[in-house]
């Protein structure tokens, strides 16, 4: 397990132990975010003075940096194969590198931010708050300050859709485990479900009364948790839910009481059994997810940022407030079968085993079903989802309303937009875009 923390240290930690393995040396700057390779060869770390690291998770020595950004990195992520990394970061750009050689294979300078939503209007923040990748490692998925999300073909860098209908920046994002769906949590207090094909909105989901800056979804995509934070709309009560909802109605399915202040990081449990929740009221929350009944309270020294849970142990690891990083092992809980997914390839559908790190081919009767890890040596009891995720091929549209994406205002519903609002929307599609051939304005103000 890796760690981040405020300290300007990186922390290995032995799972099955519980012990410190090494402590890299400290960067110059607070680390940000980290994230680690799928088959565990390297780790990356990002600072807040725009650096990337890649080290080797068991001797600590440093790999490679990965250089380019020029302000603080918020998030990165590998990809399932662990073929790149994509970094985000405040200098409004989304970079992919190369891990073997660590020089940068795309560097989308373009994408969020640098237009106003109305004639002489302050410019729009581009900073990138959030990044995510696919189940296939097909998509990545940026969130941004500048109110949109965005999904990029990671081999060209091509913009494949820009979602919008956001009111605030959007902080948090995360992509179904079928690969159909985006997740997204903004500062308007809603939880928005997004088509990864036609990037057009599914829904959105009401409920929390103070900014969403966190959103998960169960492994089995059969509920989202959100987790919301100082609220937005000038109450002294903060919002201290964590909610969960059904995705294929919109509904929610239960809110979890118990923090009596924000909970600012929430995850599920491999096997989608229980559900944790981070608060700044130092506690750090076990739920059932099935009953919503709470199962689990750990009270620590600090006010809670953020939580991860180990793919295949029961294991949590949480950073706090004043750089404090603590490893629990949740003693008591014994996890079912490891929920995973499988996925289509060019020569059959594969499957990757999270203990083994191997990809085992998957027979069609498999799907929906418990097996043990083919691995001779690993034997852990998988439970194979009955969906398969497949590449979406997706191609870039120039105007994605000529296609029938949808635009509307926040808190207008399904009303028909005014002809401002179409054009404040416009200017944002043509953001960072030549502008359209002239004559096709023209057919649309007829």
């Amino acid at each position: 397990m890796v760690s981040a923390s405020w300290d300007n240290t990186l922390k290995l930690w032995d799972p099955a132990a519980g012990e410190d393995l090494q402590t890299p040396g400290g960067d110059d700057a607070a680390i940000e975010a980290c994230a680690v390779a799928p088959n565990g060869s390297y780790l990356v770390s990002a600072t807040s003075h725009g650096a990337l690291r890649l080290r080797d998770p068991w001797t600590a020595a440093d790999l490679r940096d990965l250089e380019g950004h020029t302000q603080s990195v918020n998030a990165c992520a590998v990809a399932p194969d662990g073929s790149f990394v994509v970094s985000a970061s405040d200098d409004e750009t989304l970079k992919v590198w190369d891990p073997e050689t660590g020089e940068c294979r795309l560097d989308i300078t373009r994408g969020h931010g640098g237009f106003a939503l109305y004639p002489g209007g302050d410019t729009i923040s581009g900073k990138v708050r959030g990044c995510a990748v696919a189940p296939d490692g097909s998509l990545i998925v940026s969130a941004s300050a500048d109110m949109t999300l965005k999904l990029w073909d990671p081999a060209t860098g091509a913009s494949l859709r820009t979602l919008e209908g956001h009111g605030d920046w959007v902080d948090a994002c995360a992509v179904s485990p079928d690969g159909s769906l985006v997740v997204s949590g903004g500062w308007d207090c809603t939880v928005r479900l997004w088509n990864a094909v036609t990037g057009e909105e599914v829904r959105t989901l009401t409920g929390h009364s103070g900014r969403v800056t966190a959103c998960a979804v169960a492994p089995d995509g059969s509920f989202i948790v959100s987790a919301a934070g100082v609220t937005a709309k000038g109450s002294w009560e903060d919002d201290t839910l964590v909610k969960l909802w059904d995705p294929a109605t919109g509904e929610e399915l239960r809110s979890l009481r118990g923090h009596t202040r924000p909970a600012h990081a929430c995850a599920v449990a491999p096997d989608g059994s229980f559900v944790v929740s981070a608060g700044q009221d130092k506690t750090l929350k076990l739920w059932d997810s099935s009953t919503g009944e709470e199962i689990g309270n750990v009270p620590l020294i600090g006010a809670l940022r953020s939580v991860a849970v180990h793919p295949w142990l029961p294991l949590l690891g949480c950073g706090d407030e004043s750089g404090n990083v603590i490893l629990i092992d949740v003693t008591g809980i014994e996890y079912g079968p490891i929920i995973v997914t499988a996925i289509e390839r060019p020569d059959g559908t594969a499957v990757r085993c999270p203990r083994c790190s191997q990809e085992h081919p998957v027979r069609p009767e498999w799907l929906g079903e418990v097996i043990r890890c083919p691995t001779s040596d690993c034997d852990l009891r998988l439970r194979i989802n009955s969906f398969v995720v497949r590449p979406h091929h997706l191609k870039p549209l120039r105007h994605a309303r000529e296609r029938g994406a949808r635009t509307t205002k926040p808190g207008r519903g399904n009303k028909k937009p005014t002809q401002q609002e179409l054009f404040q929307s416009t200017i944002r599609s043509w953001a960072g875009e030549a502008p359209p051939k002239r004559g096709w304005f023209k057919r649309r103000r007829k």
